[in-house]
């Protein structure tokens, strides 16, 4: 075979794989979904006919328990087929750099990272530690703040460990910005995107201003891919209140973990979590918060609806946290919610 002929077949050969790749994959992918749906309607249509038929009551239950299991396996067959050959969506790449971006309000100094989309600092030059320096809230070394995570078949998936493109005021960030708010810059907007192979996706907006202590956030997901059959997300405050006082003994005796369901405040102490590290409340969630005796990190959802306030602690460490659950309600393919995060000091000015 001489050269020309062999070089022939060499691109014919990519050609195919290039097609195969590119075409075929993604064709597949579609076919795969739309069987998936069309037995979800069929056994839907089963179920509905064998109900209004009656006469065998065990043959409808039986058809409704067929179609049942028949969605269930159509909607796992595509979740399965939308991601398969990817990575996990939850899962943290190897080597990737942590990045980190500071804005300064006047008020507050928040540092927020793109492992997990979480902030990872937060600190208040207005009052000072007795040892120096400014009051910090995320105890040092830990991790949580503001994390989000997924309930799939029965457990909860964090992305505290998972990695996330960040852009700042629409422009891409390297990471190590420092943005210090003023009248002519008076708003950062810090967004956090992570995207899937089979069309899922998480975003997580912070959008801070001059001269508050508070960070307007927006969740942002599409239910596809790695995401499909998903019961629910947490937004939670995970690390709790760094200790700041002199007297950390008398510090201790005033941390909380707080939130208001319905016409119930709760408010549970360390003390509380000697026997279980945590407490669900069910019912209209209107906030959540940690405090320690002078400083507060809490969590206002934009809309109050139905979720589960989970107040958490550890009484060796010394600490608490919250986390605000909501479940995917009529399975929405796009799920969009708004909060205020407010952290700072316990004073009515700027809680009002």
């Amino acid at each position: 075979m001489d050269k020309r002929s062999f070089l022939a077949i060499a691109v014919t050969f990519v050609i195919l794989l290039a097609w195969q790749i590119l075409y075929l994959g993604p064709r597949q992918k579609e076919v795969i979904a739309r069987r998936s749906a069309a037995m979800v309607e069929k056994a839907r249509a089963d179920s509905i006919a064998a109900v209004e038929r009656g006469g065998d009551g065990k043959r409808a239950e039986e058809a409704q328990t067929g179609a049942a299991d028949a969605a269930d396996s159509a909607y796992k067959d595509a979740a399965d087929s939308a991601s398969s050959g990817s990575p996990d969506f939850f899962a943290a790449e190897p080597g990737t750099p942590e990045k980190t971006i500071t804005i300064d309000t006047g008020r507050m100094i928040v540092a927020l990272t793109n492992r997990g989309a979480e902030i990872s600092s937060v600190r208040l030059p207005g009052f000072e530690r007795p040892a120096g320096g400014a009051v910090e809230l995320v105890p040092e070394g830990a991790r949580g703040g503001i994390s989000l995570a997924i309930e799939k078949d029965g457990a909860w998936k964090s992305f505290s460990e998972t990695f996330f493109e960040i852009s700042i005021n629409g422009k891409p960030a390297a990471g190590g910005e420092e943005i210090l708010l003023s009248e002519s810059e008076p708003k950062a907007e810090v967004l956090f995107s992570r995207k899937g192979a089979g069309g899922e996706s998480v975003e997580k907006r912070f959008v801070l201003s001059r001269g508050a202590y508070e960070a307007e956030l927006t969740v942002t997901m599409e239910r596809n891919g790695a995401l499909a059959r998903t019961a629910g997300y947490a937004v939670s405050w995970e690390p709790g209140i760094a200790l700041n006082e002199k007297n950390a003994k008398q510090e201790r005796q005033k941390i909380a973990s707080l939130g208001r369901v319905g016409d119930e405040f709760y408010k549970e102490d360390t003390g509380k979590f000697s026997k279980t590290g945590m407490f669900e409340h069910d019912g209209t969630v209107f906030w959540g918060a940690a405090r320690s005796r002078y400083f507060i990190s809490a969590v206002i959802p934009g809309a109050q609806r139905s979720g589960t306030l989970v107040t958490t602690g550890d009484r060796a460490a010394g600490k608490t946290g919250f986390s605000l659950r909501y479940p995917f309600r009529g399975d929405p393919e796009r799920v969009e919610d708004s909060f205020r995060c407010y952290f700072g000091p316990q004073e009515m000015d700027p809680l009002k």
